[in-house]
């Protein structure tokens, strides 16, 4: 398995630890050492990617939709389950909904071009 495959894949479980912390744990008393632990897996992973990761390797469209939605999908959950973020980030946010929009249409160009391509 390529290396780019399996930091896709610790990425997941780290960006959603740091999204549970956000909603959930962030005014609780202790937990800050979650939150530096999150960010230092995410900043190793980061910097092992740059040596062991592929020169020229990019997101596959797929991916990049298929993370989009989990992120969207993971801000409603937390909400409907009562979290509030601490850093504002939320589904009334039109700055989310930007990023998405913008997120998506790069996605789609990309895998049009990719298609033209091959």
């Amino acid at each position: 398995m390529k290396w780019d495959k399996v930091a896709e894949i610790i990425f997941t479980p780290i960006l959603t630890g740091m999204l549970i912390y956000d909603y959930f744990l962030s005014s609780v008393d202790g937990a800050i050492w979650i939150k530096w632990g999150l960010l230092i897996g995410w900043g190793l992973l980061i910097v092992i990617s740059i040596f062991l990761g592929e020169k020229g390797s990019q997101i596959l469209p797929l991916w990049e939709i298929g993370l989009t939605i989990y992120i969207v999908s993971l801000l409603l959950l937390f909400t409907l389950l009562g979290g509030e973020s601490a850093s504002g980030l939320s589904l009334s946010n039109p700055v989310l909904w930007v990023v998405v929009s913008l997120t998506l249409m790069n996605a789609i160009w990309k895998g049009r071009k990719n298609k033209r391509h091959s």
